[in-house]
């Protein structure tokens, strides 16, 4: 997908951006004085798994497929030669052959995957692979290539718990697709490459205590947004701001962290942003990023915080339309 500008309402960002929703609700209180039309989407409890780890909830509105850039960076190699490319074993079917990091790596040292669209997760899986052992680190987005700026996703659901799981397929990670977490350019991607500049989202785990046991891969995956695969999704029924949301679910989360849901418009490139609490099985909330829509618009919804032990089941989503 690539993120150019689209025919939004004048008071809505363009590009993967929270929405400058319109100024006639900016800012009203909970007993606001707008029409909030109710929204029913019905059960979404086989399409919106609060366990799915980051994946789109409604199913068809994604793409997995092999990721354009994988490798690490090997921060005491020399300049221009510090990026092993590991993209072509990461997208086949052999095992145990994707290197996360240097043999001897150190802090510093970091595994990367880049994609041209924007990352919803990336999955990885190494049941044939290795786990590794005794190392920590942090998984980050770039927001500035050149002058190599990162920032740690503070928003996040996290299977890898960095490559020190146990041996196992189908490990996610996911972030939410922040402002900030813009295509970038590095400069040692392109050298080992050989290819001109190409501007990347890139996500990156950096080492920060040193592993005992390097893990090694099988293959790796991302999730990403693409304009062809967006048929399932759902469709907004009228023009407006969705500012609040109602829930309904059988069961309430644990008391662990509260779930993080975020609203993906395809159509405008925006999203918003609601927090359902913790130990409540319903309830009503206002988004903390709303999100302007317009009828015929195309969404999905999908989960970039869980609870981490008990998830909520049977969800009714409930969204109010402020005309």
């Amino acid at each position: 997908m690539t993120l150019t500008s689209a025919p939004a309402h004048a008071k809505s960002h363009v590009g993967r951006k929270a929405s400058d929703f319109n100024a006639a609700f900016r800012d009203v209180p909970n007993n606001r004085s707008a029409i909030g039309i109710p929204w029913h989407l019905h059960k979404l409890s086989t399409e919106l798994d609060f366990i799915a780890e980051g994946d789109p909830g409604v199913p068809g509105t994604f793409v997995t497929r092999s990721a354009d850039v994988v490798g690490y960076v090997d921060a005491s190699a020399a300049v221009g030669s510090k990026f092993p490319d590991e993209t072509t074993d990461a997208g086949d079917t052999g095992d145990g052959d994707v290197l996360v990091f240097p043999a001897s790596e150190a802090i510093g040292d970091y595994f990367l995957v880049g994609d041209a669209d924007p990352i919803l997760s990336t999955q990885y899986d190494y049941a044939n692979g290795t786990a590794g052992v005794g190392g920590v680190g942090t998984w980050q987005y770039c927001v500035d290539g050149p002058n190599d700026v990162w920032a740690d996703f503070t928003e996040q659901v996290d299977e890898t718990a960095d490559f020190l799981t146990g041996t196992a397929d189908d490990l996610k990670f996911a972030g939410a697709l922040d402002n900030a977490w813009t295509p970038q350019v590095l400069s040692e991607v392109t050298a080992t490459l050989g290819e001109v500049a190409v501007p990347r989202y890139y996500k990156r785990l950096i080492v920060t205590t040193v592993y005992s046991t390097n893990p090694v891969l099988d293959q790796v995956h991302v999730h990403v947004l693409q304009e062809d695969a967006i048929s399932a999704g759902v469709i907004a029924p009228m023009t407006g701001l969705i500012d609040f949301i109602q829930w309904m679910s059988a069961t309430a989360s644990g008391s662990a962290n509260a779930i993080i849901i975020e609203i993906l418009n395809y159509t405008r490139q925006t999203r918003g942003q609601f927090t359902i609490p913790i130990t409540t099985p319903r309830g009503r909330v206002e988004l903390g990023i709303k999100l302007y829509v317009e009828r015929g618009d195309e969404l999905t919804f999908r989960c970039i915080q869980e609870d981490g032990s008990t998830e909520i089941t049977d969800v009714t989503l409930v969204p109010e339309i402020s005309l």
